[in-house]
Formats: C-alpha cells, sequence, structure tokens
C-alpha cells in the first residue's frame, strides 16, 4: 500500500508539473499570437502609409511633368514656328524654281 501511495503521490506530482507546464506553453502561445497580431496591424498600417506616400509622390511627379510638357510644348512651338517658316521660305524657293523650270521646259 505505502509503495502504491508513494508512486501515486509521485505520478500526482508530475501530472502537475506538465498542467503547470502546458498552462505555460498556452500563455506563451497566446503571448505570441497577440504579438504576430500586433505585427500585422503595424504592416497593415506601414503598408497603408507607403500607399499614401506612392500615392502623393505620383500626384507630384504627374504634376511636374504635366508642366514640363507644357513648358516643352511651349518651347516647341516656337521652334516649330521657327521651323515652319523654314520650310515656307523653302517650299517658296522650290515654288519659285519650279515656276522658273517649267516654263523652260515647255
Amino acid at each position: 500500500m505505502a509503495v502504491k501511495k508513494f508512486i501515486n503521490e509521485r505520478l500526482e506530482e508530475r501530472l502537475t508539473r506538465l498542467e503547470c507546464l502546458v498552462d505555460d506553453q498556452q500563455r506563451t502561445i497566446q503571448d505570441q499570437q497577440r504579438t504576430i497580431q500586433d505585427q500585422q496591424r503595424t504592416i497593415q498600417d506601414q503598408q497603408q502609409t507607403i500607399h499614401e506616400l506612392v500615392r502623393s509622390v505620383g500626384l507630384v511627379l504627374n504634376s511636374q511633368v504635366q508642366g514640363l510638357g507644357q513648358r516643352m510644348g511651349t518651347e516647341m512651338l516656337a521652334n516649330d514656328t521657327d521651323l515652319i517658316e523654314s520650310i515656307r521660305g523653302n517650299m517658296g524657293n522650290q515654288t519659285a524654281h519650279v515656276e522658273i523650270l517649267i516654263p523652260s521646259t515647255m
């Protein structure tokens, strides 16, 4: 009887220690889950911030590109005016030249 009681007491002690270990592990797992959830929220916040920054940068770049395009367009129009005048001048010369050549070939 004493041996059986001794074995039962040891088994009870081991069982109690195992239950404590299981409880500790469950608390650790719950803490880790909370940490993971916090990290996921942080990642979502960072992704939102990055999204907003990219959008802002995109808007700024778009505005700058439009401004640059307008300036380039204005410069190109000024340059095109010179080009158009040059072409007109050349065409005028060609027309005059053609007019001179046509009567001589008739």
